[in-house]
């Protein structure tokens, strides 16, 4: 709705037109016309879009140029004028699996019917257990506003899970989450932020996760698959120096080297030999799959949990990281 003083073009003009634009009067002798638009905080939703958007700029940024090629030719045989940077953002947010290769996508952001949402398109909505919603995680504050929210956890029986089947057999992939340690809580052994294994997670069982040592601090990854286990530490001492602050950790797994790479703050660490072949396990946001284990579930906060069934650059990895921690 059009709501001025003056004619629309005059020098008097001054009011706003509908919600998009209001602009003053010209002040005596001024050349210059103010113009406002106003200022809307985008919505939990909306921000986990614009994230999502992010991952695939990171991609595109860091295809080589043949990879590019068949999304230039793809824009090319629509007839219409498209580049094929547009024509892969199209395509792919379509069809995240095919085009990108993830699995799943917990922006943790929003609560919808007890669970936490999967965006990636495969329908891997984690459930919040173990009685929700007086008695389960709970929306917190993320690190920052370009993020939203996140998901708190007590320490005590709180967690989320996710289906079977997320992750296939024998193949390459990549796992990634934000963290937040509260610190230690009285009688602690091994706190879990985000896991998939078998019982009690063992060197004869089979999983990844990451977790803190209390006895240590240490904030590690761990990968067991049913013969071996690689514990490859990430930071020293996250539960007395450095508790409470956000930190990026990952774990990429390249299958053709049987080789895992940790990830600590965008930057690929050195890999670690171990041959590993998935199977079919639960994921858990919070603790690993050995619920009998108290003081084994998460303390603190848990935000962005992204699983892809391909290889992701180091180069990518420190791109999606970088738009993170952008301010908003």
């Amino acid at each position: 709705m059009v709501k001025l003083k003056g004619p629309i073009m005059s020098l008097e003009a001054h009011g706003s037109i509908g919600k998009i634009l209001t602009f003053s009067e010209r002040g005596s002798g001024s050349q210059t016309r103010k113009y406002t638009k106003p200022i809307k905080a985008p919505s939990a939703k909306q921000r986990a879009q614009r994230r999502l958007t992010e991952f695939l700029v990171a991609q595109w940024q860091n295809m080589t140029e043949i990879q590019k090629d068949v999304y230039e030719d793809a824009a090319k045989a629509t007839g219409k004028q498209i580049s094929g940077y547009h024509y892969f953002l199209s395509v792919a947010q379509k069809d995240l699996l095919t085009n990108t290769g993830m699995l799943a996508y917990w922006h943790c952001n929003v609560i919808d019917a007890n669970r936490v949402l999967d965006l990636s398109g495969q329908g891997h909505h984690a459930t919040l257990k173990p009685t929700p919603p007086g008695d389960a995680p709970i929306l917190a504050a993320s690190r920052s506003s370009r993020f939203s929210n996140a998901l708190s956890f007590d320490g005590v029986n709180d967690y989320a899970e996710a289906p079977n089947e997320i992750i296939p057999a024998s193949s390459d992939f990549f796992l990634e989450a934000w963290i937040y340690c509260n610190g230690e809580k009285a009688g602690d052994t091994d706190r879990r932020a985000c896991a998939f294994g078998s019982a009690s997670f063992v060197v004869t069982t089979q999983g990844v996760l990451f977790r803190v040592n209390p006895d240590t601090g240490n904030l590690r990854v761990t990968i067991a698959n049913g013969t071996t286990s690689k514990d490859m530490i990430l930071i020293y001492d996250i539960v007395t120096t450095n508790k409470q602050k956000w930190y990026h950790v990952g774990v990429t797994y390249d299958h053709s080297e049987t080789k895992a790479y940790p990830i600590l703050n965008g930057v690929r660490q050195a890999g670690q030999v171990i041959a590993y072949a998935n199977t079919s396990l639960k994921f858990r946001l919070g603790h690993s799959n050995n619920l009998h284990d108290q003081e084994s579930y998460w303390y603190g906060k848990v935000d962005e949990v992204c699983i892809y069934n391909r290889l992701l650059s180091a180069a990518e990895i420190y791109t999606r990281y970088n738009f993170a921690i952008k301010k908003t």
